[in-house]
């Protein structure tokens, strides 16, 4: 966190480049008072997090933790078939994806799990759904099959 107090121990700072989304671990009013600029690095890792994501989903979907589990415990090795088949897996075709945040992170998750087959739906910013063409949140968590956040926290 670079709060006033660390701010105000570096007179001679101009710049601060963040390499994430959001901005709410920087104390902005100090930063403006001290002319201090503030910026997001622009697509640090679209990429990166996006594919990540994906990644965490696919994990879940296929009961990665619990087969890696009984992988180390052995139970691979003493199937009669050297199969492990104990946990059922989710196929992603057809499921929903409800997305909170449509910003570049969200947007690109999105565009991977389309691939996937999954049906996305972003949702409208939470506090502002009067505003928001978008479905509520709470309308859309009894249909969702997962969830993805790709937002600053509230």
């Amino acid at each position: 966190m670079l709060d006033a107090e660390t701010l105000q121990q570096l007179p001679n700072l101009k710049l601060i480049c963040v390499l994430a989304t959001g901005l709410n671990n920087i104390d902005l009013e100090t930063a403006k008072a001290q002319n201090i600029e503030v910026k997001n690095v622009a697509a640090y890792g679209t990429a990166s997090v996006s594919q990540h994501t994906l990644m965490l989903i696919l994990a879940l979907a296929n009961r990665l933790p619990r087969y890696q589990r009984d992988v180390a415990a052995g139970e691979w090795q003493r199937s009669d078939f050297f199969c492990l088949q104990d946990y059922p897996t989710l196929q992603l075709s057809d499921k929903h994806l409800v997305m909170v945040g449509q910003g570049e992170l969200g947007t690109e998750v999105a565009r991977l799990a389309e691939a996937f087959g999954m049906r996305v739906t972003f949702a409208a910013r939470p506090g502002n759904e009067a505003n928001d063409q978008r479905p509520a949140l709470d309308d859309l968590l009894a249909d969702a099959d997962v969830i993805s956040l790709h937002c600053p926290p509230q």
